[in-house]
Parts: structure tokens; C-alpha cells; sequence
């Protein structure tokens, strides 16, 4: 994966945040980042 492509993919990812906030599943999304050892 190059640099470019790894900002595009934050870029995407910030925007469904921005789009979707009202609708994601944030305590799911959690869990699944601390399962996977994501989370910071």
C-alpha cells in the first residue's frame, strides 16, 4: 500500500464518519476496534 493510498482510504473513512455519524454503531464499532487491537 502506498502513502497516497493510505491517506485516500482516511480521507473515505473520515467522510462516512461525517456523513453517517447519526446512524453508525459507535459502542459496536468500539468493541470490535479493542477486539481487533485497533483502538489507540
Amino acid at each position: 500500500m502506498t502513502q497516497k493510498q493510505s491517506y485516500q482510504q482516511w480521507r473515505d473513512i473520515l467522510g462516512i464518519l461525517k456523513l453517517q455519524q447519526s446512524e453508525l454503531d459507535f459502542i459496536y464499532l468500539q468493541k470490535w476496534a479493542n477486539t481487533l487491537q485497533l483502538s489507540v
